[in-house]
């Protein structure tokens, strides 16, 4: 489970999970759709996600994710490092995203995102390890559109 989910001990929600509610509130039923359509994709994605095809992010794939999140705001600025779930891109841990929240999903991603800039690959093993898929699947599944 991912520590720190923004929820109070009082179970209310916390402002710091506010951004990541109107991130997620912006998105239309067509970008839902997009998104089981892309995870679709990436399940059944054969070859290695580095594969680079010149891509940005080192394969079509990854680079075509990415695109989304970050074209759909699903990328939100906050003090990454100093969240305590970071440790889940760290570890490559997708054990861990099974009882996370949607916001604690776009939290992950968005480390995956920074943490990619600082170290070239961060990504790719992220996919090749399934943490994305797992990360995804979870997003889909907490926000009842799996």
């Amino acid at each position: 489970m991912v520590a720190d989910s923004g929820r109070t001990s009082a179970g209310r929600v916390s402002p710091d999970d506010i951004p990541f509610r109107d991130a997620l509130a912006g998105l239309t039923a067509d970008d839902w759709a997009e998104l089981r359509a892309l995870v679709s994709t990436i399940d059944d994605h054969q070859a290695p996600y580095g594969e680079s095809d010149g891509s940005p992010f080192g394969g079509p794939v990854v680079t075509e994710t990415m695109r989304f999140v970050d074209d759909r705001g699903l990328i939100v600025s906050f003090d990454w490092p100093a969240w305590e779930g970071k440790s889940i891109v760290e570890r490559c841990d997708s054990a861990a995203l099974a009882g996370a929240s949607a916001e604690d999903c776009l939290r992950t991603l968005t480390v995956l995102a920074r943490a990619d800039r600082f170290a070239l690959g961060t990504l790719v093993e992220a996919f090749d390890r399934g943490l994305v898929q797992t990360l995804l699947h979870r997003l889909l599944e907490t926000t009842g559109n799996a």
